[in-house]
């Protein structure tokens, strides 16, 4: 395994305020369907946790980085983090405390992209 740069890409419904953020949590997993950290059930959802104490439960997750977001409707991106795979599977969990929305119309919107880095040997 070697690490990646994480890259968050974060569109809004309307332009959010200056200075709020979306916080990106990741749980790793050997399975992408059961035997997931923090209550994570592998499939799209509002995430509740073990659906009682969100906020609890994301603290068993590993905290990626925050993108911080500016006043402007246009897509945000940032690279935030540089993490080290820790399982075969990752599943992302946002925290949206940003002032508005994150856009969700027709799924291509945001993205969370792990890039492999290349490392090189110079003489």
């Amino acid at each position: 395994r070697r690490s990646s740069d994480l890259r968050a890409y974060i569109e809004f419904h309307t332009a959010p305020t200056s200075g709020g953020t979306v916080d990106v949590f990741l749980g790793w997993s050997d399975s992408a369907t059961g035997n997931n950290p923090a209550g994570l059930s592998g499939s799209d959802a509002a995430y509740a946790g073990y659906g009682t104490d969100a906020d609890g439960a994301l603290k068993q997750l590993e905290f990626a980085g925050s993108l911080s977001v500016t006043n402007n409707i246009a897509i945000q991106h940032a690279v935030i983090g540089i993490v080290m795979p820790k399982a075969r599977y990752c599943m992302v969990v946002l925290e949206n405390n940003a002032s508005v929305n994150l856009a969700n119309t027709d799924g291509v919107e945001s993205a969370i992209v792990l890039t492999p880095l290349q490392y090189q040997i110079q003489d």
